[in-house]
């Protein structure tokens, strides 16, 4: 509103300048006391130091949410893979058997693969619906970002199969390698 229609007492005022602002201070400060010799002038500063101060917190929230989806990705994979570990272990008698029978390596990976994915299957449609459930309140804080999102869930679904083919690799390389005498006479 122009400043005759509603007079304050604290004014901001913004000077569009081509020059560093520690040489144009004072020339500006000199200026504004000619214009209103009673003035006040608190601080002065450049749009983009006010702007990195106004934006602060928002930098340290994306941070915060960076490093916790990071932890909660890492989380994921070592469940997956910890998961994928104990299936392998506790089916060395089982996958001895096969090998005995005439099994190939390729089709105990693909077994130990296709149970990491069954894993997955399970998992996505909870995660989706937490997703959905939760999308509402974030979406405040994501500007241009629909709650329901397609393309977020599909790539928060791409990115559950793509850690549980990561995560089983070594389990089924592992699994590959038992051997059927070996695993028959442990237990």
């Amino acid at each position: 509103m122009p400043f005759a229609q509603a007079p304050s007492d604290d004014i901001t005022l913004l000077v569009e300048t081509f020059g560093d602002l520690a040489v144009l201070g004072p020339t500006i400060r000199r200026e504004l006391k000619k214009f209103d010799p009673g003035a006040m002038i608190y601080s002065s500063t450049t749009l983009q130091h006010h702007m990195e101060q106004a934006l602060f917190l928002d930098r340290v929230a994306v941070g915060l949410s960076t490093g916790l989806g990071v932890v909660g990705f890492l989380l994921t994979a070592a469940g997956l893979f910890g998961v994928g570990q104990y299936a392998v272990n506790r089916r060395t008698r089982e996958i001895g058997v096969r090998v005995a029978l005439g099994a190939r390596p390729g089709e105990i990976q693909r077994m130990v693969l296709l149970e990491s994915l069954r894993m997955a299957a399970w998992g996505i449609p909870i995660g989706l619906l937490a997703l959905a459930a939760t999308a509402r309140a974030a979406q405040s804080q994501l500007p241009g970002v629909s709650a329901l999102d397609p393309m977020t869930y599909a790539a928060g679904a791409s990115a559950a199969v793509v850690i549980a083919v990561a995560t089983a690799g070594l389990p089924a390389m592992r699994a590959a390698r038992i051997d059927a005498m070996c695993a028959l006479r442990s237990e």
